[in-house]
């Protein structure tokens, strides 16, 4: 009789052990599933101290893990532009101090292009434990058409983690540089900062009348070169209106624009050039 008890109680602990075992099985089978579908950027680049593991799971000890993520990252606009990108960085697993900034602009064959840069407002962010901190990149795309394409990469470091993880933002430019016309006490405001503006043969020139404004404008341009002409003084444009050409021929001499009408006259320059 003590000996079936016996074999009774052998029995129950294997089946209690086996069920343990079943069920660390399970455990650690969803961890690896939770972990592998968690972020495949980051695991690829292997950011943190043990990439695919994300914070806040059950599934062993605490990941200490930095995430990067951008509000953009498609981007259309045109020459002559400055285009904000919000960089957000979020710690997790007990993550918190300093993290690096840092970026390039790179055509499709990955070779910098002249004339584009990429800042940021600060490049070292402090980052509270688990929590999270921005930044703001700004990608700055010139007059001349140097190219039209470009792909953002901004990357982040830091030394509480291993590794570094990139982000990126494709921008396309269209070949076009629009000149916004405001108004104040009856006349004409500029863009800033003035002076000389250098575009490309075959780049399209537009003024706009900003919505807001008033009253009509007409854009005055001395002596139409390059297929630039002055603008018919009527009708001119009305508020939110175009005026646009394009640039043609060889490059030449510099020429002035203004407002026509209502005025006044400065020392607004386009340079023409390949």
């Amino acid at each position: 009789m003590a000996q079936t008890k016996t074999a009774r109680s052998v029995l129950s602990l294997s089946h209690f052990l086996l069920l343990g075992l079943l069920l660390g099985a399970a455990a650690l089978a969803a961890c690896i599933d939770a972990s592998t579908e968690a972020d495949p950027v980051l695991l690829g680049a292997g950011f943190g101290s043990d990439a695919g593991a994300g914070s806040g799971s059950d599934c062993g000890s605490s990941v200490t893990r930095l995430d990067l993520s951008l509000d953009r990252t498609s981007i259309t606009t045109e020459l002559a532009t400055q285009n904000p990108i919000v960089v957000t960085l979020t710690g997790s697993g007990g993550f918190g101090g300093t993290a690096t900034l840092s970026g390039t602009v790179r055509d499709a064959g990955g070779n910098i292009i002249p004339g584009w840069a990429i800042t940021f407002d600060t490049t070292s962010v402090t980052v509270p434990t688990n929590g999270t901190a921005t930044a703001t990149a700004t990608v700055t795309i010139p007059s001349q058409n140097v190219g039209l394409a470009a792909t953002a990469q901004i990357t982040v470091t830091s030394s509480a983690v291993t590794g570094t993880f990139t982000r990126s933002a494709s921008l396309t430019a269209l070949n076009q540089i629009t000149f916004g016309i405001g108004m104040l006490n009856g006349l004409c405001t500029y863009p800033a900062p003035g002076g000389t503006v250098y575009a490309s043969i075959g780049t399209k020139l537009r003024w706009l009348n900003k919505p807001t404004n008033p009253s009509t404008i007409v854009i005055h341009v001395d002596t139409n070169p390059n297929g630039v002409f002055h603008q018919s003084t009527s009708p001119g444009s009305a508020p939110g209106g175009i005026y646009e050409v394009t640039l043609t021929g060889t490059p030449g001499l510099s020429f002035r624009w203004y407002c026509h009408s209502p005025g006044p006259v400065v020392s607004n320059y386009i340079q023409p050039v390949n």
